[in-house]
C-alpha cells in the first residue's frame, strides 16, 4: 500500500497536471452566430449577444427583407442550426447553466415548438448534416467527454449519445466522398486529432494524431470530393491539410494564414471553397479557391471586426455571411453573383422608417454635351448671383466611342430653375495646359460673400493630384489656379461646407491611407479662410484596400438638424479587373448613405440607406426643395429629381397657427437659403402690387429679434439677408427662428434653423 507521503506526491502530480493541461488547452470557441435556410428557401438567422439572449431574424420573403429583432432564447451560450428531411429547422442552444435545449418548427416554414432540456452539463457543440440529409450532433460535456448523437428512421427521431473521445476542446465533422463521417478534434494540449467511420453509418476508428494544435477547426469537402481542414494552432497560426484524394490519405499541413482566431468555410456555386477568419485584433479576411478543387487567392480583408462569423449558399448560388461586431452590431454581406462581387458590410438593424426618399429620374437629361458619345461625370451645382443655376463638372468621350481627345477644361451649363428640363451649355470656365497625365477632375463651387471659390482636382502627375483652387466674382471669369495641398495619388473629389461646431469650412475628398495606396478612406481638412488648409484626418475608414479608383468616391456631406449626411460611392465595391471595368462594376452606380451626429466620424454601422446612382449632388433651394443628381461614364448625360427627407425637418412651417393666409393675397416669402445655416441665410419675398411690407425676426416664443424689413415697396421681387444678428448687431444662439411677412392684413412665415 502507499504511505501518505507517496499518495500526497501522486495527489500532487495529478493536480500539477490537470492545471497544466488547463493552460494550455483554450476554451473551445462556441458559435455565437449561426444561419439555416427554410424549406422554402427563406434564410433564418440566429445568435448570441453580449446579453446572453439569443436573437432570432428571418427573411419575410425569399430573398427579400428581413424581420425584425425576436428573442429566441434567453441566457444562452452558444448556438447552432440546420434543416433536416423534414423541412424544419432545429435549433440547439446551450443555456448558461450548461443545459442543452432543442427547439424545433411545428411545420416547415412555420412557427415554433416549445424547447426541450435533452443533455446536462453541456460545454460546447456543432450541428453536421450528411449527404443524405440527416443531422448529426456533436458535443462535449464539462469533462471534456465527446458524444455523438443522430437522427435516426423511421420517424428520425434521435439515437441515444455515444462517446466517441475521452477528450476533446476544439472539434468539427466533414464527410468523405463515400459517406464516411470524420472527426478532427484537439486533445490534450489541443493535440489536434481525427478518427473516421470504418464504413459509413458504421463504428469509428481509433484515435490518430493529424497535425499540430488546434483551438479552432473547419472542415470541408473540395469538389472532386477530398476533404480539407482548416485549424487555428496554439500560436494562432491558420494552418490547412487536404487529402491526395477522395476518401485517401493526406498531405503535409500548409500555413494558411500568418495569424487567426476563428475560421469558417463555405462553397461558392461552382464547389470552389471560400474560407472567412478573423486576425489577432478581430477583423475579417476572406480566402476563395482560384478554381475548384484548385489553389487558393491571396487572402483579403472582408470586414472591421467579428466575435464569430457564419456564410451561407442562398437559393440562387450566393454566399451570404453574418457576423457580429465587438461592439453588438450585426452584419450582413453577400455576393451580388454568384461566386463574386460582394456587397459590402451593412448593418442588419430593425426595420426603421427611411430616412428620405428619391423620386424617379426622368428619362431624358437636363445636360448633355454637343459632342456625341460623351458623358458627364463628377460635377457641381451653384446658384450664381443672378439666381441663375450653373452647372460645371467633368466631361469625357465614353469608352469604346473612338474619340481620342484629352479634355481639358470643365462642361459648364446654366438654367434659371433647378427643374429646367434642358439647360444650355456655355463656354467652358477655363482651359489648362495637360502635362506629367495631369487630369481636370470633380469641381466643387461655394460663395462665401461676393466670391466664387471653385476646388477640383489637377494640379500634377497622376501620381501625385493636388487640390486646387480658382476664384471668379461671376462664375465666368477665373483666377489663375493656385495649388492649395497634394495628397497622394487618391487626393481627389473635393467638396466643402461651413462647420458651425468648429466655426470653420471643412473640405471632404477621397483619398487613400498613403500615397501608394492602403485602405481607402474620406479625408478632411479645415480652413478658416478657404485658402490656408490644416493637416489631413480621416471621417471614414472603408476595409477595401488599393491604390487606384475605391468605393469612398465623391463624398458629399450634408447636415440635418443635429446629423451629418455622408454619400459616398462607387457601393457595393468590389476591385474592378480587366473583365469588368470600373464602370461595368455592379456597384458603380450606387451610393451609400451613413448618418452621424459628428461631422467627422462615419463608421459602417452609421449606414442609413442607398441611392442607386453615380456621384450624386445633394442640392438645396431657395423654395426649400431638395435635389439629387445622377452622371456617369454611358449614362448619357446628367439628370436631376427630387429628394425627400422624412427626418422631420421641414423648412416652411405647416402649423396654421404660423401661417396664416387670405385668399387673393398679393405677396410671397419663399423659403430661407441655406436652412439650416450658419454665418447667413437669404431670402427672397416677391410683392405684386405696392404697400407697406414688414418682415421681422422673431425666437421660438415669439419675442422680436430683427426687424429688416419695414417700409413701403413698390410691385417686384426682392432679396434680403439675416446674417444671425439681433437689433443690438450681436449674434443670436442657435435654435429655431421664424420669419414673418405682414402685408395688408396678411402674414405668411417660415421657420429657419440656426447652427453655430
Amino acid at each position: 500500500m502507499l504511505k501518505g507521503k507517496a499518495k500526497r506526491q501522486i495527489l500532487t502530480i495529478t493536480i500539477l497536471l490537470f492545471a497544466f493541461n488547463l493552460l494550455h488547452a483554450s476554451k473551445p470557441v462556441l458559435p455565437v452566430i449561426d444561419a439555416a435556410q427554410n424549406a422554402d428557401g427563406r434564410l433564418e438567422l440566429f445568435y448570441i449577444k453580449t446579453d446572453q439572449v439569443c436573437y432570432q431574424r428571418w427573411q419575410k420573403s425569399l430573398g427579400g427583407e428581413w424581420s425584425d429583432e425576436a428573442v429566441c432564447f434567453t441566457s444562452t451560450k452558444s448556438v447552432v442550426t440546420g434543416r433536416d428531411l423534414d423541412g424544419c429547422l432545429n435549433v440547439f442552444i446551450i443555456g448558461q447553466d450548461n443545459r442543452l435545449f432543442h427547439k424545433k418548427q411545428s411545420a416547415p416554414n412555420n412557427g415554433w415548438l416549445e424547447p426541450v432540456e435533452i443533455e446536462n452539463q453541456v460545454k460546447a457543440v456543432t450541428l453536421f448534416c450528411d449527404d443524405n440529409g440527416y443531422l448529426h450532433l456533436f458535443f462535449t460535456d464539462v469533462e471534456n467527454i465527446l458524444y455523438h448523437r443522430e437522427q435516426t428512421l423511421p420517424d428520425r427521431e434521435w439515437s441515444e449519445k455515444t462517446t466517441l473521445a475521452e477528450y476533446a476542446n476544439a472539434f468539427a465533422v466533414g464527410q468523405n466522398k463515400d459517406g464516411r463521417l470524420e472527426l478532427f478534434y484537439s486533445g490534450t494540449e489541443n493535440a489536434l486529432l481525427n478518427k473516421w467511420q470504418n464504413a459509413a453509418g458504421g463504428d469509428w476508428s481509433e484515435e490518430n494524431p493529424f497535425a499540430g494544435t488546434a483551438k479552432h477547426i473547419a472542415v470541408s469537402r473540395n469538389a472532386d470530393g477530398r476533404l480539407e481542414v482548416f485549424s487555428v494552432s496554439n500560436d494562432n497560426i491558420l494552418h490547412h491539410k487536404w487529402q491526395v484524394a477522395p476518401n485517401s490519405g493526406w498531405d503535409d499541413h500548409a500555413v494558411f494564414a500568418e495569424q487567426a482566431q476563428c475560421v469558417t468555410v463555405e462553397k461558392n456555386h461552382d464547389g470552389r471553397m471560400e474560407v472567412f477568419y478573423t486576425d489577432l485584433d478581430n477583423i475579417i479576411h476572406h480566402k476563395w479557391q482560384v478554381a475548384p478543387s484548385s489553389g487558393w487567392v491571396v487572402g483579403k480583408q472582408f470586414g472591421w471586426s467579428a466575435k464569430s462569423i457564419t456564410a451561407i449558399q442562398n437559393t440562387i448560388g450566393c454566399l451570404e455571411t453574418f457576423y457580429l461586431d465587438i461592439n453588438d452590431i450585426l452584419f450582413h454581406n453577400w455576393q451580388l453573383k454568384p461566386g463574386r462581387h460582394w456587397a459590402g458590410e451593412y448593418p442588419l438593424r430593425s426595420m426603421d422608417q427611411p430616412l428620405f426618399t428619391v423620386e424617379d429620374f426622368p428619362q431624358a437629361p437636363i445636360y448633355k454635351t454637343s459632342h456625341n458619345n460623351w458623358h458627364v461625370n463628377d460635377h457641381c451645382f451653384i446658384q450664381g448671383k443672378d439666381d441663375d443655376w450653373h452647372m460645371f463638372g467633368i466631361v469625357w468621350p465614353d469608352p469604346g466611342s473612338g474619340d481620342s481627345t484629352i479634355v481639358n477644361y470643365f462642361g459648364h451649363a446654366a438654367a434659371t430653375s433647378l427643374n429646367q428640363k434642358s439647360w444650355q451649355e456655355l463656354a467652358p470656365p477655363f482651359y489648362e495646359e495637360l502635362i506629367d497625365g495631369k487630369l481636370l477632375w470633380a469641381p466643387h463651387v461655394l460663395q462665401n460673400e461676393d466670391t466664387f471659390y471653385m476646388f477640383y482636382c489637377g494640379g500634377g502627375a497622376m501620381e501625385s493630384y493636388a487640390i486646387v483652387l480658382r476664384t471668379s466674382d461671376d462664375l465666368n471669369e477665373w483666377s489663375e489656379p493656385e495649388i492649395l495641398f497634394r495628397d497622394g495619388f487618391q487626393a481627389r473629389d473635393p467638396m466643402v461646407i461651413w462647420c458651425a461646431e468648429i466655426n470653420k469650412w471643412v473640405m471632404y475628398y477621397t483619398a487613400t491611407e498613403a500615397p501608394d495606396g492602403g485602405h481607402y478612406v474620406v479625408a478632411y481638412r479645415s480652413s478658416e479662410d478657404l485658402i490656408n488648409w490644416s493637416d489631413r484626418e480621416i471621417a471614414y475608414t472603408d476595409f477595401h484596400v488599393g491604390a487606384g479608383w475605391g468605393p469612398t468616391e465623391s463624398p458629399f456631406v450634408v447636415q440635418r438638424g443635429d446629423y451629418y449626411y455622408l454619400f459616398i460611392g462607387p457601393r457595393p465595391y468590389d476591385h474592378p479587373t480587366d473583365v469588368l471595368p470600373d464602370w461595368e462594376h455592379p456597384g458603380y452606380d450606387g451610393t451609400d448613405v451613413f448618418r452621424s451626429t459628428h461631422w467627422n466620424h462615419w463608421e459602417n454601422s452609421d449606414f442609413a440607406g442607398h441611392i442607386p446612382v453615380h456621384a450624386p449632388e445633394i442640392i438645396h433651394d431657395k423654395d426649400g426643395d431638395w435635389f439629387i443628381s445622377r452622371a456617369g461614364i454611358l449614362r448619357c448625360g446628367l439628370y436631376l429629381t427630387k429628394m425627400n427627407w422624412l427626418d422631420g425637418l421641414d423648412s416652411r412651417v405647416q402649423d396654421e397657427n404660423y401661417r396664416q393666409l387670405s385668399e387673393g393675397h398679393d405677396f410671397q416669402l419663399n423659403h430661407n437659403y441655406p436652412n439650416p445655416f450658419n454665418i447667413q441665410t437669404f431670402l427672397d419675398f416677391t410683392v405684386m402690387s405696392k404697400g407697406h411690407v414688414f418682415i421681422h425676426i422673431t425666437d421660438i416664443i415669439g419675442r422680436q429679434v430683427k426687424v429688416l424689413v419695414n417700409e413701403e415697396q413698390p410691385a417686384g421681387k426682392y432679396k434680403i439677408t439675416w446674417n444671425g444678428t439681433g437689433e443690438n448687431k450681436n449674434e443670436v444662439s442657435s435654435g429655431i427662428y421664424f420669419c414673418k411677412m405682414y402685408k395688408e392684413g396678411t402674414v405668411e412665415v417660415i421657420k429657419m434653423i440656426l447652427l453655430r
